[in-house]
């Protein structure tokens, strides 16, 4: 994979933001810009004793580790390496920053570090720190072809898995052991798995960040299952709502329902909208039947290194929508003590639309 195009851009913004480096400390973004997959897997590390330190000015890229690290980072292409002291700290940040010489803005990541180590970081009296989180951020909004293949390939093996699991369930399983084969699965055919999956039955389905429990499914359940699979570090998201059985006239009234309102924020996907647009008919939608207050969260969010990313589809989504861009579309509806139905694919948007990425049927599964 070349990163030229993606260092290109980000030298563009150091040079717009008046920056002359910029140190990279979250390691989904330092994946983003050289190939490093990190061996701690998140976002965020401690400062003080990272696994690796991505530092850009405008002539080069250089990645830094200690001892432990250095013989997985040292060998990152297009970069250079250099090894620092362990514990890391300002004053080894201070040496660096002096060898490379002409430097006075430095740009960080305030939202990957913890406020005693950004204070540690801002101990230095030589530079000036500048919170630069949003620069990274606002790159990795759009993806390009090549992050665009990994998603559709995260898609494929969460879809694989769906199907997997659909003929697995069987009643009296528990929660937990549904949750347990769809992560096997996930492990199997691709590379793990994007978050925790949620597996709630009956009740339970009503809380939309619900945790599996040893509660056995029965039969009149509804059954929400919301996971996804990894493919190179980006991550796949999907959610369906399978029956138990026969359902009820209102069970089918609220599946309906909620497939109708995501048909319809499909609708409204294209280039140059904003992205507050497809959840403002979402509402618009619910309201209409007066269940607006039953749909307790945004309808999407941004997908690719993290589960949860820019644009939001939500109220507080002011951006535009860009072709390139990559986010779920799902919309629910939750009833307490009854249970709620959510319905969820992963989109990209294309130049006059979108494409959707998940291909997982949205009829009706009765089990």
């Amino acid at each position: 994979m070349s990163f030229t195009n993606r260092l290109n851009n980000l030298v563009d913004q150091l040079k717009r933001n008046d920056l002359d480096a910029l140190i990279v400390t979250n390691l989904k973004n330092i994946y983003y810009l050289t190939g490093y997959f990190a061996l701690a897997g998140d976002s965020i590390q401690s400062f003080r004793d990272p696994e690796a330190v991505l530092m850009v000015t405008k002539k080069e890229l250089i990645i830094m580790a200690d001892k432990r690290s250095a013989g997985s980072v040292k060998n990152v292409k297009e970069t250079r390496f250099l090894e620092f002291p362990y514990p890391f700290s300002h004053k080894a940040l201070d040496k660096i920053l002096s060898e490379l010489g002409g430097v006075k803005n430095v740009g960080f990541e305030a939202d990957s570090l913890i406020y005693g180590e950004a204070k540690d970081l801002l101990g230095g009296k030589k530079y000036n720190f500048i919170d630069a989180s949003e620069i990274i951020k606002n790159l990795r909004t759009t993806k390009d072809p090549q992050e665009i293949e990994y998603l559709t390939k995260a898609a494929e093996v969460t879809d694989l898995a769906f199907q997997h699991i659909v003929k697995k369930i069987n009643l009296g399983m528990t929660e937990k052991e549904i949750s347990r084969e769809i992560q096997a699965f996930l492990f199997k055919e691709g590379d793990g798995v994007a978050f925790g999956p949620i597996v709630a039955s009956g009740v339970g389905s009503a809380i939309p960040h619900y945790r599996p429990t040893d509660k056995k499914i029965k039969k009149g359940d509804m059954l929400l299952l919301d996971f996804g699979g990894a493919y190179k570090g980006y991550l796949g998201d999907m959610t369906r709502t399978i029956f138990l059985g026969k359902p009820t006239e209102r069970q089918k009234e609220v599946y309906n329902l909620v497939l109708k309102a995501q048909q319809e924020a499909l609708k409204t996907i294209r280039p140059g909208i904003r992205a507050s647009k497809p959840h403002e008919t979402v509402l618009r939608f619910f309201g209409t039947e007066n269940l607006a207050e039953n749909f307790l969260h945004g309808t999407g969010h941004g997908v690719g290194l993290n589960i949860h990313e820019a644009p939001s589809l939500s109220p507080r989504g002011d951006s535009k929508i860009r072709e390139g861009m990559v986010f779920s579309v799902e919309p629910g509806l939750y009833f307490e003590n009854w249970g709620g139905v959510r319905i969820e694919d992963v989109v990209t948007v294309t130049k006059d639309g979108y494409r959707n990425l998940t291909r997982s049927s949205k009829e009706m599964i009765i089990i």
